[in-house]
């Protein structure tokens, strides 16, 4: 069996229940990929943590970074720490592996991307969004430079990769159009979820024709989702909705989308909900409305949405 490294995003699947986040998702996706071709994969994030650097050798090749290679970022106390510290032990990592090959889903992470440069690694990049496209970095976080320099930055570390594959056709595009060849591998439900979604499609079948009220996802903490969703508050108050009808407003932390309504406006926030509540309120709605002005980030509900349920984006 192949072995090779991987860096993926690091969440926790606690926070968003058996639907999972989009990210979640895309995680599961690449490594339910990378096993069927016969890949056995070693997470960079684990093998860290089982590492241990004396401080005062973060912080002299932190030192080494700054004055004597082409890596940059700006001169802080934290950052020549925490710089050196994460370069150590990936030249630990490296020095025993003998794949030569890193998968990196967050092309961001420019210490990553120079340390595997450096060490003449295959670099196959998996983004799961360009970030800098989603309208919530404000500055780099190696520099402090503000955007569009903290794209530039990121499409510099995605030129080091041998492979590129885009979760979004547009964003293929992008790089391409920057001379940074890329591929395409679309968002789709890892493992069984599509059979359950399809279980659910087939429960609504029956009843399709009495439904009235409609569902948002939300989540507050991703800022294009946080927007989309005070943009969806706001159309419902201007526009209505059919008599009778209301929109039900769930996801972890979505609380705080109560002091946005009143008691005029036809949304009921219901917050974080069990798997069970979301799953009657997915059987029982008209359908899912989406609205995102920046990102990627809802292809994959999406796609989870098409397989089960009608979706609507106010775009259209």
């Amino acid at each position: 069996m192949i072995k090779i490294l991987r860096n993926a995003n690091k969440y926790k699947p606690a926070a968003f229940g058996k639907y999972g986040s989009g990210g979640i998702n895309r995680n599961k996706q690449i490594e339910e990929i990378l096993k069927r071709s016969g890949i056995e994969v070693v997470e960079i994030h684990e093998e860290i943590k089982k590492i241990d650097i004396p401080s005062w050798r973060s912080y002299l090749k932190g030192f080494e970074l700054f004055f004597f290679s082409d890596f940059k970022f700006r001169f802080s106390k934290k950052l020549l720490g925490s710089i050196g510290n994460t370069y150590l032990k990936l030249e630990e990592i490296f020095k025993k592996d003998t794949s030569r090959t890193i998968v990196i889903e967050e092309p961001n992470s420019s210490i990553i991307y120079y340390a595997a440069n450096k060490y003449k690694y295959n670099i196959v990049s998996l983004p799961h969004n360009i970030e800098n496209l989603l309208n919530n970095v404000e500055k780099e976080y190696y520099t402090n430079k503000k955007w569009p320099f903290t794209l530039t930055s990121e499409l510099e570390n995605l030129k080091l990769s041998k492979v590129i594959f885009c979760i979004s056709r547009e964003e293929q595009w992008l790089l391409n159009a920057n001379n940074i060849k890329a591929s395409f591998l679309p968002y789709y439900p890892p493992g069984n979820k599509d059979e359950f979604f399809l279980d659910l499609r087939r429960k609504r079948l029956d009843t399709v024709g009495t439904f009235h009220d409609f569902l948002i996802m939300g989540n507050p903490r991703n800022k294009p989702s946080h927007e989309g969703v005070l943009y969806q508050i706001e159309q419902i108050k201007q526009v209505g909705l059919p008599e009778g009808s209301i929109v039900h407003l769930m996801g972890y932390g979505t609380e705080i989308y109560s002091e946005y309504i009143d008691s005029k406006t036809p949304i009921k926030v219901h917050g974080t909900v069990s798997q069970e509540e979301l799953q009657e309120l997915l059987e029982n709605v008209k359908a899912v409305l989406i609205h995102q002005n920046s990102g990627v980030g809802a292809l994959t509900k999406i796609a989870e949405m098409i397989i089960q349920i009608e979706s609507v984006n106010w775009n259209t």
